[in-house]
């Protein structure tokens, strides 16, 4: 029944580099090792020295961090202790692709941290668009995303 975060990363230079992407969460894994536990994926899009920073600092800043996991209640707790470290915490869901997209933006961010050059400051996050105000590409109607 307790909590565990897995705020881990696939091998880079073997795994991310190769594709390895999607082929299953090492939350998962971890889950079928600890199968009382509930395990939230969160934190592995944040580099380690942005642990340095102060909350109030990566709240001024909008910082987020990704999780899934199949207990709401042990999101919610994990939510809880993102907050006291200064992120947002973004729910990606409930299920197996959650968790595994979760992940991926791991790989996401360290491609972009490392080949990409933006090094140990870089950061994810999630904004919502303005609606539409302009027909330029046809009249359709609103997504039904729920």
């Amino acid at each position: 029944g307790r909590i565990i975060i897995d705020l881990n990363n696939r091998d880079y230079a073997d795994d991310v580099r190769s594709g390895a992407w999607f082929e299953g969460a090492i939350a998962e894994r971890l889950q079928e090792l600890a199968p009382n536990a509930k395990v939230v994926k969160a934190l592995n899009t944040i580099a380690m020295e942005t642990f340095d920073t102060s909350a109030s600092a990566l709240r001024e800043a909008g910082a987020q961090s990704f999780i899934a996991g199949s207990s709401k209640e042990a999101k919610g707790v994990v939510a809880d202790l993102l907050h006291d470290l200064g992120f947002e915490a973004v729910d990606m869901g409930d299920t197996s692709a959650a968790m595994r997209a979760a992940e991926a933006l791991g790989d996401v961010i360290r491609l972009l941290m490392i080949d990409g050059g933006y090094g140990g400051r870089a950061a994810l996050s999630l904004s919502k668009l303005p609606k539409p105000d302009m027909a330029l590409v046809g009249a359709r109607e609103s997504s039904n995303y729920k």
